[in-house]
């Protein structure tokens, strides 16, 4: 489709629950659906009561209504007008789409909620929705896909979903409702490293096959719309000047990408290294070196594959040994302290310890085993997922001894503090990128790395102490509601 083509986009409901809202992951299958949508060149544009925070998504792509932890009940109470949780924004939502993508029922087996009325709920809900718009075109409702499909309910819950009869009834009703099977014969097989070791929910790989059985089930019907529905839309891809000059960065260094006008300003965008042996680059423009050399980066738009700008980079320089000096060789025990939950807030993972949305909770976690304040790395992982407006700046602090290092989630701001000395930095990518940290101290200094790239230093110190300390993470004022993991990981020096 050419630029400015007058077209009619497709208006593409998500509607479910964490699956489609996003957990480990600002999007869930979103983004990637959208990039599969986009680079088909089929118009279109998500719609939906709640905006994601998710930077790669154009602007008009955002919404979706999707809520973790939500049952079929939960969505028929939401769309429910005199319902004392009926959200009108999720109603309007319904009135506008043309398609629906929905995906819900793993809650009810959690919550409890009987299995074999679960058809029964789904006629509820979508007789909700028929009557908030009897001009839906199509309702796409998909078998869940978890971890955990060979849960003996949770297979009860889609065989009642893919028999025939329950389609049956729906057309009887004049309602074109189609049922995707995510877990049947020619579906990618659900692999463990598609899904992290906490409870259940897709990581990026699992997302990315999500969006590839969404798309197969949906494409074609997408396009057909688009093609008989009135042209009143034009399908354009964005203008973005890449930054010119040359980035040159060192082996095991990263850097992001310049774009201007920014991409909160202009939508989704696509990078691609020519040469990943020397540099990679990651989907948010994040470049890292890899090896001594020059490649190029290429910046193209999702829409339409537009080239929009070409970066050279230089790569030089041999890795940091000063993170090498620190291996990551077990995992603490925890205990917990001034915890309060509806749910309990640890995990035990591979990469150490998992603290899930904290923003629920204010509470302490301390680690059973102690440390030396003078030489140690403390190693994590921090990823939000998800992010709503919210009054309040909660924050988190690990902390070692003197040294604290401070998270405000919501400004994007890190401080480090080592006794009365302190620096922050004001993160400029955006504060769900997964990229592993690194809080070092060696001698009189004390660094943060994140991917092997200095974010804060503090250098003449006093010595440390040679007394051993519990690692601390505290949160405090989390109603803010951002949803965050940090995997820990403590090491000292060999």
């Amino acid at each position: 489709m050419k630029k400015s083509s007058l077209c009619h986009r497709v208006r593409i409901l998500p509607l479910g629950d964490s699956l489609t809202q996003g957990d480990g992951n600002p999007s869930a299958y979103r983004y990637h659906l959208f990039r599969l949508l986009a680079e088909a060149d089929i118009p279109f544009r998500f719609v939906g009561g709640v905006e994601s925070g998710d930077w790669r998504l154009p602007p008009d792509c955002r919404y979706h209504s999707g809520r973790g932890g939500i049952t079929t009940d939960g969505l028929i109470a939401y769309h429910t007008e005199g319902s004392e949780h009926y959200i009108p924004a999720w109603a309007e939502a319904v009135r506008e789409a043309e398609v629906v993508l929905l995906c819900i029922g793993a809650n009810d087996i959690f919550r409890g909620l009987p299995v074999e009325s679960y058809t029964d709920r789904l006629d509820k809900l979508l007789t909700l929705l028929y009557a908030h718009n009897p001009t839906l075109s199509t309702v796409y409702i998909a078998t869940p896909r978890t971890a955990w499909n060979t849960n003996p309910k949770l297979i009860a819950m889609n065989a009642a979903l893919l028999d025939p009869a329950f389609a049956a009834a729906q057309a009887a009703k004049g309602r074109d409702v189609r049922v995707l099977d995510f877990n049947g014969e020619g579906a990618p097989e659900n692999l463990p490293s598609d899904y992290p070791p906490d409870d259940g929910h897709p990581n990026e790989s699992g997302n990315q096959k999500l969006a590839e059985l969404w798309f197969d089930g949906i494409a074609e019907r997408i396009r057909e719309l688009a093609s008989i529905l009135p042209k009143t839309d034009v399908w354009e891809a964005p203008t973005v000047a890449c930054e010119s000059r040359a980035l040159s960065i060192s082996v095991g260094s990263g850097e992001r990408l310049a774009l201007n006008p920014t991409p909160d300003g202009e939508g989704s965008y696509l990078f691609e290294s020519d040469d990943e042996t020397i540099a990679e680059v990651d989907e948010d423009g994040m470049v890292y070196g890899r090896r001594e050399g020059e490649c190029t980066v290429r910046v193209t738009s999702a829409y339409g594959h537009t080239l929009v700008g070409k970066v050279a980079v230089r790569v030089s320089g041999t890795t940091p040994d000063v993170l090498d000096n620190f291996p990551v060789r077990h995992t603490p025990e925890v205990s917990e302290k001034g915890y309060t939950a509806p749910e309990k807030a640890l995990r035990p993972t591979a990469g150490g310890v998992c603290v899930r949305y904290p923003h629920w909770l204010e509470g302490e976690i301390v680690t059973k085993r102690c440390f030396p304040q003078d030489e140690l790395c403390i190693a994590f992982e921090m990823t939000a997922v998800s992010a709503f407006p919210s009054k309040s700046r909660g924050h988190l602090t690990l902390s070692l001894g003197d040294i604290s290092l401070t998270f405000e989630c919501l400004a994007a701001r890190m401080t480090l503090a080592v006794g009365e000395r302190s620096v922050t930095f004001t993160d400029p990518t955006p504060p769900y990128t997964r990229l592993p940290m690194r809080l070092v101290r060696e001698g009189d200094t004390v660094t943060l790395y994140r991917g092997g790239v200095v974010l804060l230093r503090l250098s003449d110190l006093p010595k440390a102490s040679a007394e051993q300390a519990p690692v601390r993470i505290v949160w405090e004022k989390y109603d803010a509601m951002i949803h965050y993991f940090y995997d820990l990981t403590v090491a000292t020096r060999e």
